[in-house]
């Protein structure tokens, strides 16, 4: 299974976002500068319209707003064989299937920015990092909440008819890793779990020098952080990151592919 990390948070106070993406744009625009045709950072500070379809895993509580229509489906679940499923007959409850829960929107407000992370291996995988918060007006529950944004051509190539309609889908950030910058990775996000986004969660799976679960190495980051210690622990720990990104980069360039 290839390895990669989710991650899932809220953060409503937007001077809080503004200086988290003030600081990520070092970061985003210094692994930018690594790539042989430019490739801009993407900035959100504006307002989708359309069709938008929000993943329902976004949210860790009943969803109760007037903007939002609830679609619940069945999908197969992982790992099954879809021969058995077909020839499954028996009874009401399908076994081989979960329920998926999608929401539908018109508008939503969406502000932060989406960066590549550089890969000397030049993988074809998704190598975003996402950092954008959603909101809809007069809807609380939805306000703040961490997304990926897909957009149109993503749509498309979705085998759900409901997906494949849309013009945005928003879903839980994640990142496939494959071994490179994975405890880089981990930092990055306990870094922005401890100064920024407390409630922020993430997921390790499958990777070679993560552990699977929840919150991967974010002790061994608050250990780093004592060390700093004082109120320049923050742009120490954000110098920290460039360096290791560096780092990492050439590490990666000089080994045989």
């Amino acid at each position: 299974m290839t390895g990669h990390v989710e991650w899932f948070g809220k953060c409503d106070n937007r001077e809080v976002q503004e200086n988290l993406l003030s600081n990520l744009k070092e970061i985003a625009e210094l692994s930018h500068s690594y790539f042989k045709n430019v490739r801009p950072v993407k900035y959100f500070n504006q307002t989708f319209k359309g069709r938008i379809i929000i993943e329902g895993e976004l949210f860790d509580a009943p969803v109760e707003c007037s903007h939002l229509d609830k679609i619940t489906q069945l999908v197969l679940k992982d790992n099954v064989d879809i021969i058995l499923q077909e020839d499954f007959q028996i009874g009401e409850e399908d076994p081989f299937k979960d329920q998926q829960e999608l929401f539908i929107a018109n508008e939503v407000n969406l502000y932060g920015l989406e960066f590549c992370l550089f890969d000397p291996r030049d993988l074809d995988t998704d190598d975003r990092i996402s950092i954008v918060f959603a909101s809809i007006d007069s809807c609380p529950s939805f306000n703040g909440l961490l997304v990926e944004v897909r957009d149109r051509k993503k749509c498309l190539q979705s085998t759900n008819s409901i997906i494949k309609d849309a013009d945005w889908f928003l879903v839980e950030p994640f990142r496939i890793l494959r071994y490179y910058c994975e405890h880089w990775t981990e930092e990055l996000l306990g870094y922005i779990k401890y100064f920024y986004i407390p409630n922020l969660n993430y997921r390790a799976c499958g990777c070679k020098l993560l552990s699977d679960g929840d919150l991967p190495g974010y002790d061994r980051f608050l250990k780093r952080v004592s060390e700093f210690g004082g109120k320049e622990a923050e742009s120490k720990v954000l110098n920290m990151l460039k360096e290791e990104l560096k780092n990492e980069i050439n590490s990666w360039s000089e080994s045989p592919s």
